[in-house]
């Protein structure tokens, strides 16, 4: 079997890989022609094409594979995360696809991802980068056991100890059971809200479901303190990303694992390309002044050609970098 977990203690989390993408967009040079052509090579292959490969990957990989989440696991680590056979979040875990909150959308597969989630729940925590508990994570089916923190080393020397034989993944089971503690999961966020995330979102339009969110009596701070900092992370997001989670839910509800990290990776490309992803990293990560100035007020004001743009493809069919998956 193989084994997963992040370097460090802030276990499966993205941030330093995207300072360096806005490092990169910041510095190279816009283009046209072959110039452009280059450009947008230079993102598909350095940034994105050996993410979405290794991350395909792992949601195909032919042994048993164990992802640890334990702390953070957020963007890129989320790809990760969601690759495992097993996924084993901790009493400590937090989980979630912040993409809004800096011009982006949830990619690493979650255009696929959060299709597999019950009705509008996906769009939900897309709009809103809502961050997730172990028990969210559990009751959703993102993670498949809780192990304490503490329990870590213990278990990878059962598994080493352990005779895999003709039936690795009933080995493995069996192994995980002995170490599972369900019930120190804190109270989920997610579960006694469920039909109220679905009204909320469900068969709805992205202008009309955010604006219930946004106008949610139950988002008060003195009400609900997870939904209201789901709202507030929506208000003050990049209005045109909510536009991209939506069309690329709808894009891809019947579609493989392999056609969403195609399309993911030209859509990625085209934010590279654009302003909204470099300006929020900007006011975010790089001068921290949590000041975004994006390019639309709204999410109203997002026009349908502006979303159209980022749709465009990059690449002949046969000539995508991720054809063969």
């Amino acid at each position: 079997m193989l084994w997963l977990e992040g370097a460090g203690e802030r276990a499966l989390c993205a941030g330093g890989d995207i300072v360096a993408l806005y490092q990169a967009m910041t510095t190279a040079p816009a283009g046209e022609g072959s110039d452009a052509e280059a450009l947008e090579d230079f993102f598909a292959t350095r940034y994105f094409t050996a993410e979405y490969r290794l991350d395909h990957r792992l949601h195909t990989f032919p042994k048993p594979l164990l992802v640890w989440g334990g702390g953070i696991v957020m963007g890129g680590g989320m790809g990760l995360f969601t690759g495992g056979s097993e996924r084993v979040v901790t009493e400590t875990s937090r989980l979630a696809m912040p993409e809004v909150s800096i011009g982006l959308y949830p990619d690493v597969g979650a255009s696929w991802l959060l299709n597999r989630l019950p009705r509008g729940l996906g769009e939900y925590l897309g709009v809103t980068g809502a961050q997730l508990n172990a028990r969210d994570a559990l009751d959703l089916g993102i993670a498949t056991r809780l192990i304490p923190d503490g329990e870590r080393e213990a278990l990878k020397q059962a598994l080493c100890d352990g005779e895999f034989g003709r039936h690795p993944m009933r080995h493995l089971g069996r192994v995980l059971s002995a170490f599972e503690h369900r019930e120190l999961a804190p109270p989920g966020q997610v579960a006694p809200l469920f039909d109220h995330l679905q009204q909320l979102v469900a068969g709805q339009e992205v202008q009309q479901s955010c604006q219930q969110i946004l106008d949610d009596p139950q988002a008060r701070k003195d009400c609900n303190a997870w939904l209201h900092a789901n709202r507030e992370r929506l208000a003050s997001g990049c209005p045109s990303s909510p536009h991209l989670v939506f069309r690329m839910l709808s894009r891809h509800r019947h579609s493989s694992l392999a056609e969403a990290f195609r399309d993911e990776l030209t859509l990625s490309v085209r934010c590279c390309l654009g302003t909204e992803l470099a300006e929020g990293v900007r006011a975010l990560l790089i001068d921290k002044d949590k000041q975004p100035q994006w390019a639309y007020r709204g999410i109203a004001e997002v026009s349908e050609e502006y979303i159209d743009g980022f749709f465009a493809p990059l690449w002949e069919e046969d000539e995508h970098p991720l054809a063969d998956l």
